[in-house]
């Protein structure tokens, strides 16, 4: 073959294969498909009346799917067997396997479930209304549903609207008609009928529209609702295009009549009732003379333990924490602790009427025993522990800990001292004693910053009901510098009654928490960001509180300031703080917003 033979040849394959690599990236160029499918025709029309039969068509503009369209697609009236939802092409068909009800108005709500094949660009808000009679029911009402607690929208949860007239709404009786919150939230009910209602909430974990599991999470608002419409007249604004020069468009306003279904700001604040389902949840000998016991929930009142195989003489004593969830049992004889297995009655109440008892072993596994030699090389102290931390922080006391009940302390051993040029010099303290047992302990000092300080604890200045002594301890420390702090000053300009406000970390969890006053201070605060919540401490506990729908209490109310709060060192912040000026469903700041599902 000649050589410009050879070179035809391959300047066509190049070329082949060029047009090949081509055509695999398939058509280039052009903008994104970002617009929804468009309903083009249905059949029976949307909004009909004298609705007849079970069945309707829509046909879009193009290629469609409806995503998870069992989940998604919400009918009201609630349908006892599940509608038939189908996809053809460009169209989409419904079945409705339920009795078709007489004067009733039905909606078919797609929320964005309706998408284009392609791009999956979702129909926002698609709904279609028919009624089997004459007249079509046009009442809307909106609102958003937050979790009670911590103001993150609740995604997927049921509201419903009752007749109040009805006995035993919620827990016995279906609502007559529903909506379901999406990612944000928020909800829209279409299709009511003039009239007063109650509304609720519920994560329906049954699938039965009825609120019977103490776990699912509901809403209930304490006043009734009647759905209304209003006029009102609003100003939009146009863009005037110049034919011949775009440049010299202009912007003008005019003015529309806009209809307004209400209320459409409802806020449900959901939650889940505490249920006080008592009961033993684990207990755990890790020592031979430690039994502890944990219980599900708070106790009402102290449980009691009863040995069954040993004296009640041989206990030296039960410690219970103060949330009385758990119990620590101390057993000071020998020849009781020496044993393998050591058995309890444990009597605890269950309700204000019904108390329970349960027998436990607690059994302790001997660890194997090693030699006389390497037990003289590892002397047994006193386990001791200490918050004691360099540098300290300067508003936070001394306090340490044991780890079994002190038996004696000479306190005279026992010294705190602070560094003067080269010298160290005693400072007078109390020690004080935190829990019943004498395992904690407490000094309360005023720290100068300048200074060094140091914990000294001799040995043998402490022995434990089992005779085991302290080996020496020392602790040297320096406080941390008031510039190496924020002040925070929040001023309230409203503010509910008995509120708590509480600063969070970035986590959500409790840095420091104050009752509310007009001005009120928080000091010595690390610098970073930190964020603001505030709740009606109704009881006066301290703590925020669930509600409970058969005792019609609703769960305090939560606010949150809704900015981030950037504390420097050294710096002193002034926050004005008017919790109304924001809606609840805006009041979380964004960056720690989460869906709750």
């Amino acid at each position: 073959m000649c050589k410009s033979v050879r070179i035809v040849l391959y300047s066509v394959l190049v070329l082949v294969f060029i047009a090949c690599a081509n055509r695999s990236r398939g058509p280039q160029g052009g903008p994104k498909d970002i617009t929804p499918p468009t309903p083009k025709k249905a059949t029976p029309v949307n909004n009909t009346t004298n609705f007849k039969g079970n069945k309707f068509e829509i046909a879009f503009s193009e290629l469609v799917n409806v995503n998870n369209a069992y989940e998604n697609v919400i009918i009201s009236p609630i349908q006892t067997s599940p509608a038939t939802i189908r996809t053809t092409s460009n169209r989409v068909t419904v079945i409705l396997n339920d009795t078709i009800k007489p004067n009733t108005t039905y909606t078919v709500d797609f929320g964005n479930s309706i998408v284009d094949v392609n791009e999956r660009n979702p129909l926002v808000n698609y709904c279609y209304t028919f009624s089997t009679g004459a007249t079509l029911d046009t009442m809307q009402i909106s609102g958003t549903v937050l979790d009670a607690g911590n103001l993150n929208p609740v995604q997927g949860i049921y509201v419903g609207i009752y007749d109040p007239a009805e006995d035993s709404i919620f827990v016995k009786t279906k609502p007559l008609r529903i909506a379901r919150t999406n990612e944000n939230g928020e909800f829209s009910m279409k299709g009511i009928k003039k009239g007063t209602y109650k509304v609720f909430a519920l994560g329906d974990l049954g699938n039965d529209f009825i609120y019977n599991a103490p776990t699912e999470r509901i809403a209930f608002l304490d006043n009734e609702i009647t759905p209304s419409i209003e006029e009102k007249t609003v100003t939009d604004t146009i863009v005037i295009k110049n034919e011949t020069d775009t440049t010299k468009s202009k912007k003008d306003f005019v003015q529309r009549k806009k209809t307004i279904f209400l209320p459409n700001d409802i806020v449900l604040r959901a939650f889940k009732e505490d249920v006080y389902k008592q009961q033993i949840a684990k207990f755990e000998r890790t020592d031979p003379y430690k039994i502890s016991l944990f219980f599900a929930s708070p106790n009402m009142e102290k449980p009691s333990i009863k040995p069954l195989n040993f004296t009640e003489s041989a206990i030296k004593g039960l410690v219970y924490n103060t949330r009385m969830d758990s119990i620590t049992c101390w057993i000071e004889s020998p020849t009781v602790y020496d044993k393998d297995t050591l058995r309890f009655a444990v009597t605890y109440r269950l309700s204000e009427k019904e108390m329970k008892t349960d027998t436990i072993s607690a059994i302790y596994k001997k660890k194997t025993k090693k030699s006389e030699k390497d037990k003289d090389k590892v002397p047994v102290f006193l386990r001791f522990t200490s918050n004691i931390q360099n540098p300290m922080d300067s508003y936070k006391s001394i306090s340490f800990s044991f780890g079994t009940p002190v038996a004696e302390m000479d306190k005279q051993k026992i010294y705190l001292k602070y560094k003067q040029d080269t010298t160290w010099k005693d400072i007078p303290f109390e020690i004080k004693t935190i829990d019943e047992m004498g395992t904690k302990y407490e000094i309360l000092i005023k720290y100068n910053t300048d200074l060094e300080y140091q914990l000294l604890i001799d040995s043998a200045a402490v022995t434990d009901i089992y005779h085991i002594q302290n080996n020496k301890i020392s602790m040297p420390f320096t406080v941390k510098t008031s510039d190496k702090y924020a002040t925070l000053i929040v001023s309230m300009i409203n503010m509910p009654e008995d509120a708590v406000i509480q600063l969070l970390d970035a986590k959500e969890v409790v840095y420091r928490q104050l009752p509310a006053t007009e001005k009120t201070t928080f000091e010595f605060i690390n610098p970073g960001d930190y964020f603001m919540r505030m709740f009606a401490d109704k009881n006066k506990n301290s703590k925020w509180d669930t509600g409970n729908y058969h005792t019609n209490t609703q769960p305090e109310e939560v606010y949150y300031f809704n900015q981030t709060l950037k504390l420097k060192p050294n710096w002193e912040v002034e926050q004005e703080w008017d919790y109304k000026l924001t809606p609840a469903p805006q009041q979380k700041p964004e960056i720690i917003r989460k869906v709750v599902k």
